[in-house]
Order: structure tokens, then C-alpha cells, then sequence
């Protein structure tokens, strides 16, 4: 997996498979307190990655619904990426 960091701030890319009959909504009400099972499984990413930069991964992935996510907190409100929509859903038929 390509990353390429176009922003301003540090990112990072986590690769979340969904429970089955999770949504995406489940996975942001977790992501605002981190209380209870993750609604997913961690699957790889990169973490660190600074503005202008670009990283490879790589990540064997099966059928099922997937999230790309950022936890890291935004400079200026310290909430997790996450809260601010940084996430892209997608599916492996």
C-alpha cells in the first residue's frame, strides 16, 4: 500500500478489517473512548509518516470491510484524527 502524506500535519495509516455486522459508525463511537472491544481487527500500517512524505506497506487482506484511520491527535485540538472524519472505508469482495 502507497501512503502519501499532502497535509500539514504528521499521519499515520492503520488498516482496520470490521467485525462482522460492524459499521463504520461503531468503529468512530470506539475511536472517541477507546472503552470496551474494538469493533475490528488491526490489520498493519505506518505510523510517523510527515508532511510531503510517502511510505510503502504491505498488508495481505481477505474479503470483508475495511477502514483506513488516523489516531493521531490534531495539533491543535489533541482529538484523534479520527473524530475529524480522517478515515476511508472500503471493501475486498
Amino acid at each position: 500500500m502507497k501512503v502519501v502524506n499532502n497535509g500539514p500535519q504528521v499521519h499515520e495509516v492503520v488498516v482496520i478489517k470490521l467485525d462482522s455486522a460492524k459499521t463504520v459508525d461503531d468503529f468512530v463511537k470506539f475511536g472517541q473512548t477507546y472503552q470496551g472491544k474494538a469493533p475490528g481487527e488491526t490489520m498493519g500500517g505506518i505510523a510517523g509518516v510527515r508532511p510531503g512524505d510517502t511510505h510503502y506497506f504491505d498488508v495481505d487482506l481477505t474479503p470483508g470491510n475495511y477502514l483506513l484511520v488516523c489516531f493521531v491527535p490534531d495539533a491543535k485540538d489533541g482529538k484523534p484524527h479520527l473524530v475529524h472524519g480522517m478515515m476511508q472505508p472500503f471493501t475486498i469482495n
